[in-house]
């Protein structure tokens, strides 16, 4: 702005500096205070870079009492049982609760890969004394060492020190738009990483490379789990019994262990519901007990008493096949929804029990762990039932040696929900089991309805076979006769120099989603597909049926034959198996008309400011929200100007 002025009026400078004063001072006020209350203009919340005053947070006596905090869902991350993680989640939050045995400084986080921790998001926090602890938002910089992130998206609620451990409690966003250096947390399955040091940093802030670990660690867990509250079994009314099913004093061996159990459900005299699971791990082997499978079984020794179990070989017990509940590291407990319970009819049931473990390093470890099943004989207005979709185990489908991101989908086909579904309703899915073995890398249930893609039922991007665990879905879904659904997955063999088989034997691949849905009906229990046989012949050369394993097996697969045989499987006709029966004659899969699009809560715009203001030590996840100081200074600036135009010139 250009002040044009004939007869300035010297004799008001003390006036034009105090306007001065004020301005600045109405600027650094407002700064300071959107900062500290995140105002917005536009409801976009403000963050600081709160690195430089993380030392001299407010004392710990005005905070409530820590202990008084709930947290849901907990896990054990050390082998040793000394540092534990549990946390709660919202919509847009997630709160930790972090202990370790030190007095100097813990630190939890999450890394985007399976191996190395470069790029990984991690967070440290310590107590110096009763009134000077810290907390902050770092990463893994490309060198391996923590560095203090430019944006601080970590808020802290409390941390202390009790006799000789260490406690922080503090939250940050799911989504903070800080992609550069921090990890998005989702319903992935995520590597969460954790690191304990002996001494608090020296400084105001940790420098980088400081922080040296003393013992550190990671483990694979899904954070994002929703849950139903927990029975209330202590209520004058409640009729619920338990049953467990735990093992007997079994030896766990060294490295990757699974064990296979048949129980025999209770005797009864009339029906019951099933409402809820929860897990008995033997004291001490937290750590180890990676997963709980539970399936029915059709068809067992029927000398099995009520009280007896049996061990069976996992890979031979093929009449156990339905999956009711998989349990894995971190998960509390499965309740089911009010409504609903797994029904147990009175005739003999049997269900096998897969405990899954890894055992580093323990000689002679021995372990009673399982699940405690939760049953009444109020029986509630629905009944449960669990389906199988995906890919129907079949020899026409193959996974090519030393591929990655191999895709193979499985359809529930219209047709076959036609057939399946009450003549005039629909079913309502609540929970999924994501099924893939130790090939699988990813694993989406899409969902269309008329051709149009709808939000999807489930996915992991990160998926795990030691870590696969039945996900309660924050929202119920309806499942009609004009839908059908898509299950994806994607395979890295990338390690092997043989074809993998998608079948039951050792070695093979799956590619499933097990839903428990509401009411029960007697047909929908599968819903798959496979190829047809013409693509795996035609690409490998075989005239027969017959002869295609053998001659896939000696092919010599390049990286372009993986590509064209993928590209032309993913279009093949498929035999559809609907509720046991095979349906007459391969179908094409269905069109679609319409892709599902997530909108990423992160603009491109948001990125943009972010990148600005931190630049300049605040910071910021939204657009219009990150110039209020700004604009408010903008503001004062154009008020002073006239006001100083005024005494100038007139």
């Amino acid at each position: 702005m250009i002040l044009v002025c004939s007869k300035p009026r010297l004799s008001q400078y003390s006036i034009i500096m105090a306007l001065c004063r004020r301005c600045f001072l109405f600027y650094f006020a407002l700064q300071m205070l959107s900062s500290s209350l995140s105002i917005s203009l536009m409801d976009t919340p403000i963050m600081v870079d709160y690195t430089h005053l993380m030392w001299n947070l407010p004392s710990m006596d005005s905070v409530e009492t820590p202990d008084k905090m709930k947290f849901d869902q907990y896990v054990t991350l050390s082998e040793d049982g000394t540092v534990k993680l549990a946390w709660n989640f919202t919509d847009d939050k997630i709160t930790f609760k972090l202990s370790a045995q030190t007095h100097g400084w813990i630190g939890v986080g999450f890394a985007k890969t399976q191996v190395g921790n470069t790029g990984a998001d991690f967070i440290v926090a310590g107590d110096k004394s009763q009134s000077n602890y810290y907390v902050a938002d770092m990463h893994v910089d490309k060198n391996g060492e923590y560095a203090v992130d430019k944006v601080q998206d970590v808020s802290v609620i409390a941390v202390w020190e009790d006799q000789d451990e260490t406690y922080a409690i503090f939250s940050r966003p799911l989504v903070s738009c800080d992609h550069d250096q921090d990890v998005e947390i989702t319903s992935d399955t995520l590597r969460i990483i954790w690191g304990v040091g002996a001494v608090d940093p020296r400084g105001s802030e940790p420098e980088r490379g400081e922080l040296i670990p003393s013992k550190s660690g990671s483990l694979n867990i899904k954070l994002l789990n929703p849950m139903n509250p927990a029975l209330d079994i202590n209520s004058p009314d409640s009729e619920v019994e338990t049953f467990d099913l735990k093992l007997d004093n079994i030896h766990v061996e060294l490295g990757e262990y699974r064990h296979c159990t048949v129980f025999r459900f209770p005797e009864i005299t009339t029906k019951r519901h099933i409402v809820q699971f929860e897990p008995i791990i033997t004291e001490g082997n937290e750590y180890n007990v990676r997963q709980i499978t539970i399936r029915q079984c059709t068809r067992i020794d029927q000398s099995l008493s009520a009280t007896q179990q049996a061990t069976y070989n996992c890979d031979e017990a093929t009449s156990c096949k339905t999956i009711v509940l998989t349990w894995s590291i971190g998960m509390t407990r499965f309740t089911y929804p009010d409504e609903v319970g797994y029904p147990v009819e009175e005739d003999a049931t049997y269900f096998m029990m897969e405990i899954r473990y890894v055992n580093p390093q323990i000689e002679g470890l021995i372990d009673s762990s399982g699940l405690r099943i939760y049953y009444t004989s109020q029986l509630r207005q629905y009944d449960a039932g669990v389906m199988s979709t995906g890919s129907l185990v079949h020899e026409s489908q193959i996974i090519p040696p030393r591929s990655t991101n191999f895709l193979l989908q499985g359809h529930c086909m219209t047709e076959c929900l036609t057939m399946a579904l009450p003549h005039d309703g629909h079913v309502t899915i609540f929970a999924a089991l994501l099924h893939a073995r130790e090939a699988g890398r990813k694993i989406k249930l899409r969902h269309f309805r008329d051709g149009e893609e709808l939000t999807p039922v489930a996915e992991d991007n990160s998926f795990l076979s030691l870590h696969q665990e039945t996900q309660f879905l924050g929202q119920k879904i309806e499942l009609h006769k004009r839908d059908n659904m898509i299950v994806e997955c994607t395979y890295d063999t990338y390690d092997r120099n043989d074809i993998t088989y998608v079948n039951n034997s050792k070695g093979g691949e799956s590619c499933l989603a097990f839903l428990s849905y509401f009411p029960r009906t007697t047909k929908l229990t599968e819903c798959e597909t496979a190829p047809t046989e013409n693509v795996i012949m035609s690409t490998v050369g075989a005239a027969r049926p017959e002869e295609m394993g053998k001659i896939a097996e000696r092919f010599e697969w390049t990286s372009q034959q993986t590509r064209e045989y993928n590209n032309r499987l993913l279009q093949s006709k498929v035999y559809v198996h609907c509720g046991g029966s095979l349906l007459q004659g391969p179908r094409p899969i269905p069109a679609i008309k319409k892709v599902f699009v997530e909108e990423h809560k992160c603009r491109s715009d948001k990125l943009l400011d972010t990148t600005t203001v931190a630049s300049n030590q605040t910071t910021t996840d939204s657009g219009a929200g990150a110039n209020l100081p700004l604009g408010n200074f903008v503001i004062c600036v154009l008020i002073f100007s006239v006001l100083l135009s005024y005494l100038l010139c007139s």
